[in-house]
């Protein structure tokens, strides 16, 4: 039997991990206890979905203050990449999502507008125009940052992003996805389409930036962070697939 122990580069439910010398971030100068794990738990998250999405904004779409930003859902990704754009100076973030009780939780971070889905009836139509005005020009808002990985939600955000605005997709689509889109809708519109693998982060540089953004308040990890026991797992997933847990976190003995 073949044993793998580089899932996604990181490896996943084990005590021992394989992983490459690069991606190798030492826990103990960022700790304010070594020799403590309260912290190290905490923290333990920030190597994967809060790195990918605070990545997207800072090393990606490096936006500016008067840029908007919309973040298309706001779970663990999305709430990285919320944090990053409230921490980087962003004046304008607007927060989508379907679970209103997360649309309240990213406000409270820094979201200066959300937009629920939920109640719409044809997404297509009804969300570009529900966030086109936040944008200054009013065509659209800068950059659209998608963490669903929802195709009739990132069909209709191209439509919500202003000439010379850019769309990141940083979701990992549930299953096959297409990108199907009218080259000219993208032309001339001057359209900037990314894919973002890991937020292009080196984590001995984003991670210890992010600890420091949690130091300053910024990056308020405990807000939407919730510790199981490892025999808890399945009530650990219920609670992440009913919106009641954001990022729950596995505890080891």
């Amino acid at each position: 039997m073949r044993v793998g122990g580089l899932f996604f580069g990181q490896s996943s439910f084990a005590r021992v991990a394989v992983v490459k010398e690069a991606g190798v971030v030492p826990a103990a100068p960022l700790l304010r206890d070594p020799g403590s794990d309260e912290e190290l738990r905490l923290f333990a998250p920030l190597g994967c979905g809060l790195m990918t999405g605070a990545g997207g904004i800072v090393n990606v779409a490096r936006v500016g203050e008067e840029e908007e930003v919309v973040i298309l859902g706001v779970g663990g990704v999305g709430l990285g990449a919320l944090m990053a754009a409230k921490a980087s100076g962003v004046k304008t973030i607007i927060a989508v999502d379907r679970v209103e009780e997360r649309l309240e939780l990213a406000k409270s971070l820094g979201a200066t507008a959300v937009v629920a889905t939920g109640s719409f009836k044809d997404l297509a139509k009804e969300f570009p125009e529900a966030v086109k005005s936040f944008g200054r020009e009013k065509d659209g808002v800068t950059c659209v940052v998608d963490t669903t990985g929802y195709m009739p939600l990132i069909h209709a955000a191209v439509r919500a992003v202003a000439i010379g605005g850019q769309l990141l997709m940083i979701a990992v689509p549930d299953g096959p996805a297409r990108f199907e889109e009218d080259l000219m809708t993208i032309m001339s519109r001057a359209l900037v389409i990314k894919g973002v693998r890991l937020g292009d982060a080196v984590p001995s540089k984003l991670i210890p930036k992010m600890v420091e953004w949690y130091r300053q308040g910024l990056f308020p990890l405990e807000k939407f962070s919730k510790f199981y026991e490892a025999e808890e797992i399945n009530a650990a997933i219920d609670g992440m697939l009913n919106g009641q847990t954001v990022k729950p976190i596995l505890v080891w003995k």
